[in-house]
């Protein structure tokens, strides 16, 4: 081998091992910049989530107490199986602040129903109204918002006389009430 050959390979040798070395050196670092960058995206998104936290959970509290209220509303239409002629006296008040004539409220006590979700019990009412329909109309849609936690089970309407424009409507109510607390 000449010198000058010799030399070249020395030279080419160098530069490999510089650059053998570098990327031993710089590769790694920035391996390890890169996951820090991945580490720092994930830190600073966890923050932004952290931020809306709060607020997040004003609106889930907020959410809580707007239940609680209608539970706490929900709970007042549940009257006491004691309070039976309240209930009758109540439903008589609502038809007849709708001009509805009352033929019969009868309540059903030999087919009352255990209902445990309320710790209480549901009594079937038989109704018989005589009315215009309009106002038929409007006892129903004031049953919606009374304070009495009933449905309307069966709905029957029929016309006494085709001269006249009164009906006869026979209704099946499920009136829903706590059983006494033993004091």
């Amino acid at each position: 081998m000449t010198k000058f050959m010799r030399l070249y390979i020395e030279w080419a040798l160098f530069f490999l091992f510089v650059a053998a070395l570098f990327l031993l050196i710089y590769l790694p670092e920035e391996g390890r910049l890169r996951v820090r960058k991945v580490a720092m995206n994930a830190l600073l998104m966890k923050t932004e989530e952290l931020e809306k936290m709060p607020q997040d959970i004003q609106d889930v509290e907020s959410k809580i107490k707007n239940v609680d209220q209608r539970i706490e509303v929900y709970q007042k239409k549940f009257w006491e199986l004691k309070d039976v002629p309240r209930v009758m006296q109540t439903l008589s008040s609502l038809f007849a602040s709708k001009h509805l004539k009352v033929m019969s409220i009868l309540p059903k006590r030999e087919s009352q129903e255990e209902v445990p979700s309320i710790q209480g019990i549901k009594i079937p009412l038989s109704v018989e109204l005589e009315g215009h329909f309009q106002d038929f109309a409007d006892m129903i849609s004031e049953l919606e918002d009374n304070s009495l936690a009933l449905t309307v089970e069966d709905l029957q309407i029929r016309k006494e006389d085709l001269d006249s424009d009164l009906l006869h409507v026979k209704i099946l109510l499920y009136i829903f009430l706590k059983k006494e607390v033993p004091g």
